[in-house]
């Protein structure tokens, strides 16, 4: 199949005015077609019709008219020659017959207003084959130029009928005696009384508002009151009171302290911080990404100070500060550090990381991986130690008080107690040294003074470098004391505090010599008791001495009778 050229042979016109007329002009091989204005007034005399008429020849490439039959057409007008957007198109199947075809445009899709600058230019399309090229330039023939003085015939400069006013008698002149800014005997009760408004014809526009043309008092006063400000209430500009930006004000110095007007919650803005319930304006946070309240309950008082994704959930719950901590509990406190947790009632935690304090009114002040999980509990700090008891204490390394031991301190390195009201210093790795008054203790109990444990008996001070006034007791000391011990009465008795019921054997204070008892007589000096004893063993050794002589003596003089 050759390529199919189109040969234009006629185009007659019927899409302009009355009066117009219409030619073709051949340009370059391509028929043209009339420039038609469009119609201004509303109503035509007569019925134009919009088609134009349109006769063609399709040839192949060398010349020869295409095979008769049906063939798909597509017509479209273009305000340019060459690109741009149709104006308009319409596909008809045409009959062709020895090449020659014949067809109205617009007689499918009606041809709508034309542009005024007269360019219009045809393109034909063929099937599925691109559109053929030159496009053809549509011109007017010579006497339809005066078409457009025929177009406004029934204008009074560029206006119709509907644009004047109609009177209810005929009156040709303006009155005289009102001059030109009067007309007299018309009847203008029909006339439009009311002012030009938006969007009618010669309303005003911001443009024609000159800068500074509207003062303060061409403003209406729209109802507002003294002290009231312009506002957008959803819908439209209207007066308001002025709340001082509703949210804070200061006190009556103007220069010490900011309030809210109200209880309002307040948080640091775009940190992505959340206060939830109905009590959040109670609360306060301050921090990044963190959580006041929570959303199952409404808690009130609640407090983040700072930090990052830290929660205070419950009510009067605090977190001061640090980073992914939690205080879960009523009243509950965690200072800072990282990932602590609070959740007993009045239950805190002082710092540290990974820390939990879970007990009623618990505390853990510092430390790593350290749990008071008992009422009134307190783990010192440390590393992963533990007091599970009520009322107990844990501290050191990997220390803890099981849940029995209630009212137990401990403290040391991988100790671990059950034993109820027990003080408990214990260390795994070696012996365990307690100094009282003693910085450098050097036996498991070593008290000032030089007293000392050394885990199998008890020993008190006794060097010389640690006494003074140091003298023998004289003989009669010695047996006054051997007196006094004639009459220390020995007992056996019980402790009232023992429960385990072991019978002792001593001597009671209030009853023994004044140089045995402690000053308010409810206690044995023990180490003066063995000076004590020791001097009654001496006088009873020299009055042994004394009777074993005396002994002798008369055996000499027995002997000596006979």
């Amino acid at each position: 199949m050759h390529k199919i050229t189109l040969i234009a042979l006629a185009l007659l016109v019927g899409l302009s005015q009355a009066g117009n007329d219409a030619v073709i002009l051949q340009s370059q091989g391509v028929t043209a077609a009339p420039v038609v204005e469009r119609p201004v007034g509303k109503t035509d005399d007569i019925t134009i019709p919009r088609l134009l008429s349109y006769q063609g020849k399709l040839t192949d490439t060398l010349g020869n008219p295409v095979p008769d039959g049906y063939y798909q057409l597509t017509f479209r007008l273009y305000s340019q020659e060459t690109g741009g957007t149709p104006l308009w198109i319409e596909a008809q199947t045409v009959p062709v017959k020895n090449g020659i075809f014949s067809t109205l445009l617009g007689s499918v899709v009606p041809i709508p207003a034309l542009p005024d600058a007269g360019t219009l230019y045809l393109s034909l399309q063929v099937g599925l084959s691109p559109e053929l090229s030159p496009r053809l330039r549509i011109g007017s023939a010579a006497y339809a130029f005066l078409a457009e003085r025929a177009a406004n015939s029934d204008l009074l400069q560029g206006r119709d009928t509907s644009y004047f006013a109609r009177a209810t008698h005929t009156h040709a002149y303006v009155d005289s005696a009102g001059g030109a800014e009067r007309v007299g005997g018309l009847d203008v009760s029909g006339l439009d009384e009311r002012y030009v408004e938006a969007g009618e014809a010669d309303a005003i526009t911001s443009t024609m508002i000159a800068n500074g043309a509207v003062t303060m008092a061409k403003i209406n006063q729209a109802g507002a009151s003294t002290g009231q400000v312009l506002k957008w209430n959803g819908s439209a500009w209207a007066p308001a009171s002025d709340l001082n930006d509703d949210a804070w004000v200061r006190d009556s110095n103007q220069d010490s302290v900011l309030f809210t007007v109200r209880q309002l919650g307040i948080a640091r803005g775009n940190a992505d911080n959340v206060l939830y319930g109905a009590y959040r304006h109670t609360h306060v946070n301050f921090g990044v990404a963190c959580t006041t309240g929570n959303s199952s309950f409404d808690v009130y008082y609640s407090t983040v100070g700072g930090g990052a994704n830290n929660a205070a959930s419950a009510a009067g719950a605090t977190v001061a500060g640090g980073e992914n901590n939690k205080a879960t509990g009523y009243m509950a406190v965690v200072t800072g550090g990282y990932a602590n947790r609070a959740s007993g009632t009045y239950a805190s935690v002082g710092g540290g990381s990974n820390n939990v304090s879970s007990g009623n009114y618990a505390v853990v002040p510092g430390g790593r991986d350290n749990v008071a999980s008992g009422d009134y509990s307190i783990v010192a700090g440390g590393l992963a130690d533990t007091a599970a008891a009520n009322y107990s204490f844990a501290g050191g390394y990997n220390t803890r008080v099981r849940a029995s031991a209630d009212y137990t301190f401990a403290f040391g390195e991988g100790c671990s107690t059950s034993t109820p009201r027990a003080v408990v210093f214990y260390h795994s790795g070696g012996t365990t040294k307690l100094g009282v008054g003693v910085q450098n203790p050097q036996y498991p109990i070593h008290v000032q003074g030089g007293a000392y444990c050394d885990g199998t008996s008890w020993v008190d001070a006794s060097s010389r470098l640690l006494k003074k006034d140091i003298r023998a007791l004289t003989p009669e000391e010695v047996k006054a004391i051997l007196e006094e011990l004639k009459r220390i009465q020995v007992v056996r008795f019980r402790y009232k505090s023992d429960v385990s019921g072991e019978e002792h054997i001593g001597v009671i204070a209030e009853d023994a010599p004044e140089l045995l008892a402690t000053p308010n007589r409810d206690g044995i000096n023990t180490g003066d008791a063995i000076g004590f004893l020791l001097a009654a063993i001496q006088a009873v050794c020299e009055q042994n001495q004394e009777l074993r002589q005396e002994l002798e003596a008369l055996k000499a003089q027995l002997q000596e009778g006979r």
